[in-house]
């Protein structure tokens, strides 16, 4: 599909690709000037241009290999602090355990309340809540309730 319109206005029509066509800019300038005055009742001899071509594809593609991170070896993740979270505003903060993602390790499980801190996101894990970090995907951290 190609997105087509007159040089320097602001809106485009949608044009299929023309498969085939020896003159592929006559095909597209003709599909366009058909498309464009049948929504917007006119066709000018302005220059076309296109703005956006979209393409599908399909291939194959190698499985990535995730990598593996260590497995703890000295008992289970320590907190670093606590980080107070409010789960009510009417009520005063809960101290939850703060671990960093970072130093988590493959098999390392968190039970709730805590707090998982990384650089660009924060998971809160509630009481009842368990966490339990992946040792098959790379160690990305799994919750589960």
């Amino acid at each position: 599909m190609l997105d087509v319109r007159y040089t320097g206005q602001e809106h485009a029509v949608t044009v299929p690709f023309p498969t085939g066509a020896e003159d592929m800019a006559g095909a597209v300038a003709r599909a366009f000037a058909e498309l464009h005055e049948r929504q917007y009742g006119h066709v000018m001899d302005d220059p076309v241009e296109i703005t956006t071509m979209r393409v599908w594809a399909t291939g194959h593609v190698d499985k990535p290999t995730l990598p593996r991170i260590g497995t703890r070896t000295d008992g289970r993740p320590r907190a670093g602090g606590v980080r107070p979270v409010f789960l009510d505003e009417d009520e005063q903060a809960v101290e939850y355990a703060l671990h960093v993602r970072e130093s988590l390790l493959a098999g390392d499980v968190i039970t709730g309340p805590a707090v998982i801190a990384e650089h660009t996101a924060t998971t809160v894990i509630h009481e009842g809540d368990r966490l339990e970090v992946d040792t098959g995907r790379g160690g990305w951290p799994r919750p589960s309730a």
